[in-house]
């Protein structure tokens, strides 16, 4: 038997591991003396300019170090429904409007999963592409919008894929490339939301905990992300994107943030590239959103910690992912999440917090 220092030495170095990995991806420069400092309470040198505070100004924001370290156990043995696409998709359906999962692309070849649709290959594949909005092909089990590849389609124009012209043999070679990826229906997005920044679909992150003393779901944060041209063709905010606070009473938006990859943090009430309005707009149907992701938090609460990808559409909204230990600088880029005593409450009894 291993003796349990030498577990705690072992767990404490991939621990490390895991965190400076997380710091060399980092795009935003930061002096090393300013990194050092932040390294010692736990977060990376980028939190510095994020959340644009010194080290120790952090008491009320969740540490790097807690999000990436001890956020991931919360959900147990349950985090797989969220991380695996094709659990997601079968464990919600029935209480979330959640695309259907076509099939899957392990090393190039297609495996339906859909018994709707009679789709046999990638060739078939594309054909339905071409009768439809198109089709989006991610990693079964990625985040962060990585290796994400939209396939769209206009009559007057032909395909593009990731918002560029592309012909069905490149398509067909692409698709015939991908390693583990599910693929499902392209969704059109609300027009408020393609108001704003049409070239990317825009999506909603929504924070829920379980209460631990109420056992009753609440939301605790939620942002609207926006592509713009340097994301595209995702959302994503590390990628280029921006994040605006949904107020989750009333939807509210704030101004749209963008990652500091300049070193620094610029609030923008408009689209940088549309010149669209952010800040002010409010999200049609959002209350009946909220409420549904609520319900769907209840019946599945042995899921306590859940960060819902939402799509709104002109008809309502659709569920694209849920994460297991979201991203925190997204939310806390505008607050601190720990001012909220009930989120303190959640992540001292999930032992987040020491």
């Amino acid at each position: 038997m291993i003796p349990r220092f030498i577990r705690r030495l072992s767990n404490r170095r991939n621990n490390l591991k895991i965190f400076f990995r997380k710091e060399r991806a980092s795009r935003i420069p930061v002096p090393l003396s300013v990194k050092l400092k932040m390294w010692r309470r736990g977060f990376l040198g980028e939190s510095a300019v994020i959340y644009g505070k010194q080290s120790s100004e952090l008491k009320d924001y969740l540490s790097d170090y807690d999000r990436l370290i001890r956020t991931p156990p919360i959900n147990g043995a349950y985090s797989v429904i969220l991380i695996n696409k094709i659990l997601f998709e079968a464990c919600f359906r029935s209480h979330l409007d959640i695309p259907n999962n076509l099939g899957v692309i392990v090393k190039g070849r297609f495996i339906r999963t859909c018994s709707i649709h009679d789709l046999v290959d990638t060739a078939s594949l594309l054909e339905f592409g071409r009768s439809t909005c198109g089709l989006v092909a991610r990693p079964i089990g990625g985040s962060g919008g990585v290796d994400v590849h939209i396939l769209g389609y206009a009559a007057t124009s032909g395909f593009t894929l990731n918002g560029n012209p592309a012909t069905e043999r490149e398509i067909l070679e692409l698709l015939g490339r991908l390693p583990n990826h599910i693929v499902t229906p392209y969704i059109t997005q609300a027009a408020y939301s393609s108001a704003v920044f049409p070239a990317t679909a825009n999506t909603i992150r929504v924070l829920t905990m379980v209460d631990p003393a109420t056992e009753i779901p609440f939301v605790a944060v939620a942002v609207h992300r926006f592509g713009n041209k340097d994301s595209i063709p995702v959302d994503n905010w590390t990628q280029g994107g921006l994040s605006a606070l949904l107020n989750v009473e009333t939807g509210e938006l704030g101004p749209g943030v963008t990652y500091p990859r300049n070193g620094r943090v610029e609030f923008h009430e408009t689209h940088p590239d549309t010149g669209s309005r952010i800040c002010g707009v409010r999200v049609p149907g959002w209350a009946a959103a909220r409420d549904k992701l609520l319900t769907a938090a209840r019946a599945w609460s042995i899921i306590p910690y859940v960060g819902w990808d939402i799509l709104m559409t002109d008809r309502g909204f659709v569920v694209i992912e849920g994460n297991s230990y979201t991203d925190v600088n997204l939310l806390q880029v505008h607050g601190p999440l720990l001012k909220d005593q009930r989120i303190r409450q959640f992540y001292l009894h999930h032992r987040v917090l020491r």
